[in-house]
């Protein structure tokens, strides 16, 4: 009965969704990766442009951001993956932040 409840609550957590570790992006001063994908308003339109999304970035003590191109993204709101913009970010200095992005929130933490 203990293997089959443990069994069952991996199941429902697996199926609740990522946990919020997930949402974590750790990195290194200097070192710079993907951090997200930023989709149109509109489902099937063009994916933004970077001086589009730059603007709408927050704004951040410990890194910087830029273009990492065009990429895919899984989006529930689109029913599928569409294509994005890119966000890559280069870690400036030590520290840790909490910051809203489009997709909802994502803690940076820069070692």
């Amino acid at each position: 009965m203990r293997t089959f409840l443990g069994c069952a609550v991996l199941a429902f957590g697996a199926a609740a969704g990522p946990a919020p570790a997930d949402n974590v992006l750790e990195l290194r001063v200097g070192e710079t990766r993907h951090m997200t994908v930023y989709i149109a308003d509109n489902c099937k339109g063009k994916p933004p442009a970077w001086v589009n999304v730059k603007r709408k970035l927050p704004k951040s003590k410990i890194v910087t951001f830029s273009d990492g191109d065009l990429g895919p993204r899984r989006s529930d709101r689109c029913g599928g993956e569409v294509v994005g913009r890119e966000i890559d970010a280069t870690g400036m200095k030590p520290g840790k932040e909490t910051l809203k992005v489009q997709s909802g929130k994502l803690t940076v933490i820069v070692r």
